[in-house]
């Protein structure tokens, strides 16, 4: 069974740009062989690496070393918790997921469909996948994690 996030697809360009992404995201993991973080974000538009947070060095080393003795909240979508990802943390994310990225496609005229299929429980989520979705402008409608479909108001 595949997993899969839903979203609206409300401007067909943008669609392409994260379709795009996608595929650079889908290569690489495929392949077990990512680029340099640095060089991601030219895969991105300004109007997507602007939904990102971008910490000081300090401020990343500082949060990571945080991180390591407190739990951590995790949410389906940073529209409902208020948090933002930090753009290099999503990369890092889609890069040790257990899950084989499968497809990024139109499902209907204003509905898209992110598919993967998670190796292992746990996977590491779809926290990145959300991001990277919204990053792009788009609304998050439903989630298939595994565990059941869930519908997002």
């Amino acid at each position: 069974m595949n997993e899969f996030v839903e979203f609206t697809v409300n401007n067909r360009e943008r669609f392409e740009r994260l379709r795009n992404v996608f595929l650079e995201l889908k290569k690489e993991k495929d392949a077990d062989q990512f680029r340099p973080e640095i060089e991601w974000p030219q895969f991105f538009d300004d109007q997507a690496l602007d939904h990102f947070y971008w910490p000081t060095p300090e401020e990343r080393s500082r949060w990571l070393k945080e991180t390591q003795h407190r739990p951590i909240l995790i949410t389906p979508t940073e529209m409902t918790s208020g948090l933002r990802w930090d753009f290099f943390s999503m990369i890092d994310a889609f890069r040790n997921g257990e899950y084989e990225l499968r497809s990024c496609e139109l499902v209907g005229p204003v509905s898209g469909r992110l598919e993967f299929f998670a190796l292992a429980y746990p996977y590491g989520g779809v926290g990145s996948m959300v991001a990277l979705i919204e990053a792009f402008g788009f609304t998050i409608t439903g989630i298939q994690d595994g565990t059941g479909y869930r519908e997002m108001p």
